[in-house]
């Protein structure tokens, strides 16, 4: 099974990381909630450069990441807010200084999909929700915005395309999103070999695409070899990722695929054995 919520993380860095620092695994005192919990705040002095959906991140935000096989829940959002206030509390003990307004702290909840019901019981939670733009609307609880962002049906661009990468879709809107991630090469280079390797179904489609915008041939074991450099085979396929996309490289292709120090360790394991362990010498 796919693991979505290190997948979603190394995404949401990849597209903020010049303007916000992204932390997980957030610890929240007695409330068994790391894994969900991401902690986004704001490091550049600058303003942003972002138009639609990251435009709304405040100078702290706490985000609750529900991945595709998890339905969204109200009492989720309770717990976000219990947990979202106590972060807020944190930082303020910790930078006593900086003085952090309610109005500096978001709370935001990410699902693959919020359906009518679940917003209308959100609604006597936070009062009525503004509706920004489909799939994301706004409220306010205790002084603090709160984002709920229904991932499937946030408008695709560049800027959603973490989200987009990580929920459910139509066959369509899979073509939209490559549309989306072939066109720009700075989209391309963060986001590219996500797409043809969570979707290798419509690899020759989106080769297709590349080439009619004159991105060269996509190279489906070219964009393997570089989520291999980035975080190993083997945490790979923690993450879900199906063994035979790797086998398929071959030998050769797998050891491109890694980086200088994954080597080393490759070499020291076949020089000590397969076990890990020296092979003991004959008397």
């Amino acid at each position: 099974m796919t693991q979505w919520h290190p997948i979603f993380d190394h995404l949401l860095r990849s597209a903020l990381h010049e303007y916000y620092d992204v932390q997980t695994n957030v610890p929240v005192g007695d409330l068994p909630r790391e894994a969900d919990i991401v902690l986004v705040r704001r490091t550049a002095r600058t303003k942003p450069p972002f138009r639609t959906l990251w435009r709304h991140l405040s100078r702290w935000n706490v985000l609750e990441f529900k991945s595709r096989s998890e339905s969204a829940r109200v009492n989720d959002v309770d717990l976000l807010v219990e947990v979202g206030l106590g972060i807020h509390r944190r930082l303020q003990e910790q930078e006593p200084g900086a003085k952090i307004a309610r109005s500096d702290v978001s709370f935001w909840y990410l699902a693959n999909h919020l359906g009518k019901r679940f917003l209308r019981d959100v609604i006597e939670l936070t009062g009525d929700l503004e509706s920004v733009t489909p799939g994301l609307w706004r409220g306010r609880i205790m002084g603090r915005p709160v984002w709920l962002l229904s991932n499937r049906d946030v408008p695709i661009d560049a800027e959603s395309a973490p989200v987009r990468l990580v929920s459910e879709q139509s066959t369509e809107q899979t073509r939209e999103l490559a549309k989306v991630v072939i066109a720009n090469d700075d989209v391309w280079e963060r986001y590219g070999a996500w797409l043809v390797t969570l979707y290798p179904d419509f690899n020759k489609e989106f080769r297709a695409m590349a080439t009619r915008r004159q991105k060269g041939d996509i190279d489906l074991g070219a964009n393997i070899k570089q989520l291999l450099h980035e975080f190993g085979r083997k945490r790979l396929l923690e993450l879900g990722f199906p063994k035979q996309l790797f086998d398929d490289l071959g030998p050769v292709g797998y050891l491109e695929g890694l980086s200088d120090e994954q080597r080393q360790e490759l070499l020291r394991i076949l020089q000590s054995g397969s076990t890990g362990k020296k092979h003991a010498t004959t008397p």
